[in-house]
């Protein structure tokens, strides 16, 4: 699906990760690597849309008079190296702000279909019973990870753990809710109790299936 205002937050997010990060240590998936687009994020679906649910866009999180590019801009991370002092202050900086990005309360209760990269929560890969949901691609777990509003913890109903790898794209369906979340690797601010989880097939991937 067509993931347009995050085309300019993207670029932004990957020149502050260039001021503290360390290369990661595994290759990226290569077939995550072709179901995301030329700026890593999520490509359109070939998913057929589930009835009863509205199939939202990632744009759709952000509040329209959010602009943390602002901020950003002002703190020039652009003219500031790798080895610059002010480097660690300035990740701080962009850390509380993206940990403190606001949600769209509008959206609370909606029953809704999304599309993203599925990022575990711990070192069990193979069956989750919950999970995070981000709308692009990365080869490891990232400092700093997307905004808190584009991203979403999604919990599977008890007794129904999801069969799935890092970084599968898969679409959720379930119920919206505005929940603040906090893990050691990232902030989320929406979540989403599933009542679907369906993997993207453009790489050949066998739709999900519950754990019996």
């Amino acid at each position: 699906m067509p993931h347009s205002r995050p085309i300019r937050l993207l670029p932004v997010l990957t020149l502050t990760l260039g001021l503290v990060l360390t290369a990661c240590g595994d290759d990226p998936d290569a077939d995550a690597e072709r179901r995301a687009d030329a700026h890593g994020r999520v490509s359109d679906s070939p998913l057929v849309a589930r009835e009863g649910f509205e199939e939202l866009d990632w744009d759709a999180l952000l509040p329209p008079d959010w602009q943390p590019e602002a901020l950003l801009e002002e703190l020039e991370v652009e003219n500031i190296p790798d080895e610059d002092p002010r480097a660690v202050a300035i990740m701080e900086q962009i850390t509380e702000l993206w940990n403190a990005a606001p949600t769209v309360p509008r959206l609370a209760g909606r029953r809704i279909s999304l599309t993203g990269f599925l990022v575990p929560l711990g070192f069990e890969t193979d069956v989750l019973s919950e999970f995070l949901l981000i709308p692009y691609y990365g080869g490891c777990i990232h400092v700093p990870p997307p905004p808190a509003n584009q991203t979403i913890r999604v919990v599977m109903p008890e007794g129904k753990p999801h069969r799935a790898g890092v970084f599968d794209v898969v679409r959720v369906s379930g119920t919206l809710l505005i929940e603040p979340f906090r893990h050691e690797i990232a902030v989320a601010a929406y979540r989403i109790d599933a009542e679907y989880v369906e993997h993207d097939q453009i790489a050949g991937l066998e739709p999900s299936r519950p754990v019996e």
